[in-house]
């Protein structure tokens, strides 16, 4: 069985209701966001800050650590998040990063607490 999906708008809010099993499901989101998903991704101005962060030390072992013990904890999560970044054509890698932001220690150059919340809003107010 694949998932159904159905969106509409609830006065000015966008709801969207995806039934079906959890990585259909997960898949027929993140293709239905594409362009979103993809925006957020690739757009938001701090996200090369972020993956130089964990290019190098010790960014690298505390993006490794925090991806690790979510795998190991949260697979459940884990393998919606891949299905999501699968159906959006972008890399779980990637989610994953801009989801783990606040477990990466200091970041030089990247956002303030303020903007922080402020872009986790606007990303989870787009999924």
């Amino acid at each position: 069985m694949g998932a159904t999906l159905r969106e509409q708008n609830l006065g000015s809010v966008r709801w969207i209701v995806v039934s079906g099993q959890a990585g259909e499901s997960f898949r027929a989101m993140g293709q239905h966001m594409r362009a979103e998903i993809r925006e957020a991704v690739t757009e938001w101005t701090s996200i090369h800050v972020l993956r130089e962060h964990v290019s190098t030390s010790p960014g690298r072992e505390q993006f490794a650590a925090v991806l690790s013990a979510t795998q190991g904890s949260f697979a459940a999560e884990w393998a919606e998040l891949t299905a999501l970044a699968d159906g959006a054509g972008v890399a779980a890698e990637d989610l994953a990063l801009l989801n783990f932001r606040g477990d990466l220690g200091h970041v030089a150059g990247s956002f303030n607490r303020t903007e922080e919340r402020r872009v986790g809003k606007e990303c989870r107010s787009r999924w």
